[in-house]
């Protein structure tokens, strides 16, 4: 027989105990979809007359607290989180202060609590009791949006205070709040009556505050006096304040000499001097934004630069210290690319479209860099076997040139730039360039009539912008007195319509001011796409009244 070593017969018998003592889901069956679901709490609903130190929820399955609690909404919200505890089936929440008096309390749970087994999150439950003699009953509902879009906002944070001063959501915590749904709406319970100030924010830190750098706000123009049940709010519209201070967020510099700055607020004007006091000169790029510029800067042989950027807003100036190391930049450019040959050549696009041109505009030639037309007998157009040279002219800036094609019905026409056709500031020119296209017909395009009813004086102020199925803006004016519009030579697709009501006359929409409380200008989206269709006119009508204000797309 036989005899096993005793450490087989250890190693066999911890197996066994092992085996025994791990727990697994068992296999087969049904996936649990259900939800946890609440069976009672300690106090039990709309319990009057009790300050407790803590709440229980029970719930009728093992439960899990995911976010730490963060989803645990308490209105009035306390000065600290409870602590959140997990015993058995039940979620308890220990409380570190003591409750306010004559206060109707409502705890929701929802998305912190989620079955143990397969995650599933519970749906929304609230307990409600108040530490007083009565149970508060009133309520308010209103819906939040984006004050540029128009669209709903979810998760917006709606905060209702019962005094009235400046500082409100920036410093005190909000009598009752709501989060947003899906939809931008909110509903709140549980009201005392009484008179409030309501704002709305995106809340960054989750800390009901007003408090960070790019946390959107919005706020009614009134004070809300609910005294019945189901009082609405007027829309909430939410934007992101501009700046109060100008300062340099981000400078960064590339090769071939390329300067990008981003500001806090647009500048007036930026100059740039050397550390020796001499003006640096550049050209800005086409695809700078407002408050992102991208400068071109001359061509400069040194291998480090120390520059000063004066930008100015108003009548302040601020002066920023920029510094550059160039060589070890167009080295480190050169170095990710030593395996493959450089690029240097000046990359060149045009403004044609999908092969076609619209039949008033013309052939539009744009750089990467600032360029010149280094060779006047290097462009041609082609129709079937003819060439032609092309007469190519300066655009409004060093980065657009433009031509005016041959007339050619219904004929294919090719433009051909040969190599060194364009030159940049820093020596670098274009390659091969082959566009083939054909002018479209006026019978191809469509047009746009906009009939506005009672428009008047109105118009002041009121720019139109027309974008196209990308969004892209194809059309811009400010509306003059006239009754109508008529907007040609559309290419067909689907278009929408917007309207920015410009208050201050400055040519461009402005998000909400905390400080002297104006609103976001309004922007009225037509309720529908326009579908242009080839060789047909639509007629949209559009009203605008005083007394009636555009709706705003849904």
């Amino acid at each position: 027989m036989k005899v096993w070593p005793s450490y087989y017969v250890y190693i066999l018998i911890l197996c066994i105990l092992w085996g025994c003592a791990s727990r697994v889901a068992p296999d087969g069956g049904p996936r649990d979809k259900t939800a946890p679901e609440v069976v009672s709490t300690i106090p039990s609903q709309q319990t009057l007359n009790i300050k407790p130190k803590k709440v229980e929820f029970e719930f009728n399955e093992f439960i899990q607290l995911k976010d730490g609690g963060s989803g645990i909404l308490i209105s009035p919200p306390l000065r600290n989180q409870p602590q959140a505890l997990l015993q058995g089936k039940s979620l308890i929440l220990k409380f570190d202060e003591e409750l306010d008096d004559s206060t109707t309390y409502t705890i929701t749970v929802s998305s912190s609590v989620a079955d143990l087994t397969e995650g599933n999150l519970l749906e929304p439950y609230s307990l409600v009791f108040s530490t007083g003699n009565i149970l508060d009953s009133l309520s308010c509902y209103g819906i939040v949006k984006d004050a540029f879009t128009g669209k709903a906002l979810k998760d917006a944070l709606v905060l209702i205070y019962t005094s009235n001063e400046d500082s409100l959501p920036k410093t005190t915590l909000p009598r009752y709040f709501a989060k947003t749904n899906e939809a931008g709406e909110y509903f709140i319970r549980n009201m005392k009556q009484d008179e409030y100030t309501a704002f709305a924010i995106k809340d960054a830190n989750s800390n009901y505050l007003y408090d960070q750098p790019g946390e959107s706000i919005g706020f009614p123009d009134m004070s809300i006096k609910i005294d019945s049940q189901n009082v609405p709010i007027p829309t909430i519209n939410l934007s992101v304040e501009t700046p109060k201070k100008q300062r340099l967020i981000k400078n960064s510099f590339s090769a071939p000499f390329t300067i990008e700055l981003k500001y806090a607020l647009t500048p007036d004007s930026i100059v740039l001097r050397g550390f020796d006091g001499e003006e640096i000169n550049y050209n800005k790029s086409k695809e700078s934004a407002s408050d992102s510029l991208i400068l071109h800067l001359e061509r400069i042989t040194r291998d480090s630069i120390k520059l000063y950027a004066y930008n100015s807003i108003g009548t302040s100036v601020q002066i920023d210290t920029l510094e550059y190391k160039t060589k070890s930049t167009l080295m480190a450019g050169s170095k990710s690319r030593r395996k493959q040959t450089a690029d240097t050549s000046l990359k060149v696009t045009t403004n044609i479209d999908k092969g076609k041109l619209l039949p008033s505009s013309n052939f539009e030639i744009n750089t990467s860099f600032p360029s010149i037309l280094s060779d006047t007998l290097l462009t041609y157009w082609r129709i079937e076997n003819d060439t032609t040279e092309a007469v190519i002219k300066v655009g409004k800036d060093p980065y657009t040139f433009s031509a005016e094609p041959p007339l050619a019905q219904g004929r294919a026409i090719e433009f051909i730039a040969f190599p060194g056709a364009f030159k940049d500031i820093y020596g670098n020119i274009s390659d091969t360039l082959r566009v083939d296209f054909r002018r479209m017909d006026m019978e191809e395009t469509g047009n746009i009539e906009l009939l506005f009813e009672n428009k008047g004086e109105e118009s002041k102020g009121l720019i139109l912008e027309i974008l196209d199925s990308k969004k892209k803006i194809v059309y811009k004016n400010i509306l003059q007195r006239s009754d109508s519009l008529f907007i040609s030579e559309l290419n067909p697709g689907s278009y929408s319509l917007r309207i920015i009501d410009d208050k201050n006359l400055n040519g461009a929409w402005d998000p909400v001011n905390y400080d002297t409380k104006e609103q976001a200008e309004l922007v009225y989206y037509y309720s529908e796409e326009i579908s242009v269709r080839a060789g047909w006119d639509i007629s949209v009508e559009w009203i605008i009244r005083k007394n009636k204000k555009l709706k705003l797309k849904e």
